[in-house]
Parts: structure tokens; C-alpha cells; sequence
């Protein structure tokens, strides 16, 4: 039989019991809090301390990685004006059996490389103008020509102001033409022998200029500053509009289906345009797009010398007004440079403009949790790409003191999938790595879906379970990506690597 006195130290037990479960939840909230301030900081196993760099080599432009994360970083160098390539390791280590201990320069004079692709054979293509002409050139994985492409390794046809490589089967590009009142450009497809899809737009000229005019010789003429491929398969095309009048340009996006036609439903007619300052001294125009994981377009852009910006658009194409100010965040930056990048990062968006990142929430205003000041800036830095390696790396290309650099920042993890990390070990998939088949195994779990993100948030991909009992997430391009795996007692995320699918005979 219990006495009283049992009862009260029970009680009292029970008390500290409880104050101390609430002592230790307080004590996880403020490491929690501490994590998420964590600063942003040069990843020490990168390269040389955080970077790569390589002196008097020249200018950097752009870089991809390959299917076994190996990084192909391209650039222009000064002293002679021939492309250079640069490839390293996932960690910024030289690749010493690339051209000359990593480095091959390529003797054909004044190409500047727009953009590069690694093919499904490991080949490299390259993309970019030569005397006012594209030129595509092809290399095998030593960085030699590859004969077997176009003229021993280079095709050529018209001159390129903006192109999209995203596409495994063909490429998109605005051409640049000269004509009377004003000079215009035109959007063509082609696939990866430079061969023109016929089919896309219309014919617009001799002289094999096919493609969709960009300009309807009044209200607007669009000048690209990039081309994205959007989920449903359409392609925006965003840059200025340009007439040559005294009232200079203005910003500028339309969406075109996969025929080439405007998409009559988006924007205005498939068009928009705005002029965000009457001053006609100053350039305006959008540099990139992102498309997010709610299906929102958020644009960054400029006002030359003066501003950068980031802008939310509805699918729609209207500009989403409950986004920072009547849909606008503005940055004001004395240098505001040529920097064009935007990514997703968890359910916030992370922009690079010239020498600094800049964290953004999903309202419009400015993350200060993130770096606990809502941006990073390196001194003598400055970039001109970015990519996530994984949900806590951050990749950027550009210039150091003057020299070709490539440098890896560790970012606080920020994903809007939340994972359960106490129940991680009743899901098992594999192959991990895989080149498209994947194995879904639970441990008294019922799996009722999955759906597969990319590392900027975006759901790329809902596979079926197949009559091999598995998932086929073949289809997706090379790279890292997340599995929300839906089941009876909760959502899981699972990390997977997608590797080219070998073909054997």
C-alpha cells in the first residue's frame, strides 16, 4: 500500500521529469537555431584551402559537371584569345591525364565559350561565337578534338545572343540578324549536329535564317538573355526589349510551346514587358530565370550601374504582387557587374550578382539568417557561375586576384522537404549509385508514393513502381538528386546519385 510520502516523491518525480524533458527540448531548439546560423564559410577540403587557382590563365566563363561529378570549367584566355578548359575532381584537384595537367587550351583564336555539355559518351561539347559566327566544337574525354564531329571536331552557322543546352536531344538558340529599321532576333532548334528543325516557328529569311522572330516591328523586340525549358516543356525567353528610340529599353519575357508559337494565354497575348525606371540612360533587362517548386517563375536582373533585382512571376505570367514590393526585391550595388544567377535553396532563393550571394525569402525579403546577415562576400572574388554540388555545397567559378578560380562554400543545409531522420533506417533504396533502376525496400512500412526533387527543390520526376517491382528514374540527366518517399507512417528523404545508362550490346 502506497503512503502519502510515496505519492509526493512520485509527484516531484514526475515534476523534474517533465522540467527537464522541457530543459533538453529548449537545449535542441538552441543548437538547432545555432546550426541554422552556422556562417558561410570556404570549404578547407576544396582545392587549395576552399579554392582552385590558376595564374595568368585568363577569363572564366561557365562550368558543368560530368557523370562522375568531375567539374569542366571553361573560359577565354587573355593573352592569346584561344578557349581554355580546366577540369578537376568533385573536391577542386587538377586532373592531371586532362590536357596538360588539367588544362587545355584550344588554338582556335577568338572564340569565346558561351556554355558547355557533357554528353551521355563523356564527350565535351562546347558552345560559343567566333567572328560573329556559333561555333559548336566537340572533345574526347583527353580534351583532343573529336574528328568524328562536324568538321574534324567544329560546326559553324549564325551568329548567337543567348543559348539552352538543357535538353539531351536538341538546343535552343537566339541568333542575332541585322536588318532594316533595327537589327532582331530570332529563336531556332536545332539538335546536336547543328542541323535546323524546320519544323519550329517559321521561315524568316533566305540565307538559311529559320526559326521565330523575336520582334513584331512595333511593340516589341526581344533581345534574350536567357532561354529556360520550363517543366510542362515550353520555353521562356527573357532578356530586354529594344527599339532604337529615345526611350531605351525595357525588361522583357514570352513563352513559346514546343512548335515554336507563342503561348497566347501567358502574360499579355504571350508577351510582357515593363519599364521599371523612365530614366533612359540606364539598361534594363532580366538575366535569368527560375522555375520553382510551386511552379512560380523569379526572375533576377538589372538596372545597369545602379540596381540588382529579383521579381516573382505567376504561372500565368502576372507578376505575384504579395511578393516584396509589388512583386519586386531590389538590391542597390555600386558594381553591379554582369552576374546572372539564381537557384532554390530550400523554400528561399539564392542569387549571385558579381561578387556576393544574397539569400532571399519566398515573401521577398532578405534571409538574414543566412549568414546571419543574408549574404557572403569574398574579397578579390568575383563569379560567373554557380551550382549546388549537394544540399550543402556550393560551387562557384570566376576570378581571384585577377586569375581563373573555381572555390566550394559550405552552406547551412536548407531543404523544404522535411526528412525523418529517427526512422532513416527502415528505407533502403538501391542501387546507389544507379543508372535508372532503383529498389525501394521498407521495414514494416507501406510505400504509397514517390516523388524525385533535384538539388534546387524543384520535383522533377513522379515514377511508377514497374512490374519488376522497381522505379525507373532512367529518363533523368546525370546528377544528385532527393526521394520523397511517401509511406503509412510518414515521409522519408533518401539521397540518390543517377549515373548515364551504360549501353552493352
Amino acid at each position: 500500500m502506497k503512503t502519502k510520502r510515496t505519492f509526493s516523491i512520485l509527484h516531484t518525480l514526475k515534476r523534474l521529469s517533465k522540467c527537464f524533458s522541457t530543459f533538453l527540448l529548449f537545449c535542441l531548439l538552441l543548437s538547432a537555431g545555432e546550426v541554422f546560423a552556422q556562417p558561410v564559410t570556404l570549404d578547407p577540403i576544396f582545392g587549395e584551402n576552399g579554392m582552385t587557382v590558376i595564374p595568368d590563365l585568363g577569363e572564366f566563363y561557365s562550368f558543368r559537371y560530368d557523370a562522375l561529378g568531375n567539374i569542366n570549367a571553361v573560359g577565354l584566355t587573355t593573352d592569346t584569345n584561344y578557349p581554355v578548359i580546366v577540369k578537376t575532381d568533385a573536391n577542386g584537384i587538377l586532373d592531371v591525364t586532362f590536357g596538360t595537367n588539367g588544362v587545355k587550351i584550344l588554338e582556335y583564336k577568338n572564340s569565346r565559350i558561351w556554355d558547355s555539355k557533357v554528353t551521355h559518351d563523356n564527350k565535351i561539347l562546347l558552345i560559343g561565337d567566333n567572328n560573329h559566327s556559333t561555333v559548336m566544337m566537340q572533345l574526347n574525354e583527353d580534351g583532343s578534338f573529336d574528328e568524328a564531329f562536324g568538321d574534324k571536331g567544329i560546326i559553324t552557322f549564325p551568329y548567337i545572343e543567348s543559348v539552352n543546352i538543357e535538353d539531351n536531344d536538341y538546343l535552343l538558340i537566339s541568333n542575332f540578324q541585322h536588318a532594316f529599321p533595327y537589327d532582331f532576333c530570332y529563336l531556332s532548334k536545332r539538335n546536336y549536329n547543328g542541323e535546323i528543325d524546320t519544323t519550329f516557328g517559321y521561315f524568316i529569311m533566305g540565307g538559311g535564317f529559320e526559326g521565330m522572330m523575336l520582334t513584331d516591328w512595333e511593340n516589341y523586340n526581344i533581345f534574350p538573355r536567357c532561354i529556360k525549358i520550363l517543366s510542362d516543356q515550353s520555353i521562356l525567353i527573357a532578356g530586354y526589349n529594344y527599339f532604337f528610340t529615345p526611350e531605351g529599353s525595357q525588361i522583357v519575357f514570352c513563352k513559346l510551346d514546343q512548335t515554336g508559337q507563342f503561348v497566347k494565354d501567358f502574360a499579355d497575348n504571350g508577351i510582357f514587358k515593363m519599364e521599371l525606371t523612365s530614366n533612359i540612360s540606364v539598361d534594363e533587362a532580366i538575366a535569368n530565370v527560375l522555375e520553382d517548386s510551386n511552379g512560380n517563375l523569379v526572375f533576377t536582373g538589372y538596372l545597369r550601374n545602379s540596381y540588382r533585382f529579383i521579381f516573382r512571376v505567376l504561372s500565368n505570367g502576372i507578376i505575384d504582387s504579395t511578393f516584396g514590393k509589388n512583386g519586386f526585391y531590389f538590391s542597390d550595388m555600386e558594381y553591379p557587374g554582369t552576374g546572372r544567377h539564381i537557384l532554390q535553396y530550400g523554400d528561399t532563393y539564392l542569387t549571385g550578382w558579381f561578387d556576393r550571394i544574397v539569400n532571399v525569402n519566398s515573401s521577398g525579403t532578405l534571409n538574414t539568417n543566412f549568414n546571419n546577415t543574408g549574404m557572403f562576400r569574398y574579397e578579390n572574388f568575383t563569379f560567373r557561375d554557380m551550382k549546388f554540388q549537394d544540399e550543402s555545397k556550393l560551387v562557384l567559378g570566376g576570378s581571384y586576384n585577377g586569375n581563373f578560380a573555381i572555390a566550394r562554400l559550405k552552406i547551412p543545409f536548407s531543404n523544404s522537404v522535411k526528412q525523418n531522420h529517427d526512422n532513416d533506417n527502415l528505407i533502403t533504396i538501391y542501387p546507389n549509385p544507379t543508372n535508372g533502376e532503383l529498389r525501394v525496400t521498407s521495414y514494416k512500412l507501406q510505400v504509397t508514393n514517390i516523388e524525385v526533387y533535384d538539388i534546387y527543390g524543384r520535383k522533377v520526376l513522379e515514377p511508377s513502381l514497374t512490374v519488376l517491382q522497381s522505379y525507373d528514374i532512367t529518363v533523368l540527366q546525370a546528377g544528385i538528386y532527393f526521394l520523397r518517399i511517401k509511406t503509412d507512417a510518414g515521409e522519408f528523404v533518401k539521397k540518390v546519385i543517377k549515373q548515364w545508362k551504360s549501353i552493352t550490346k
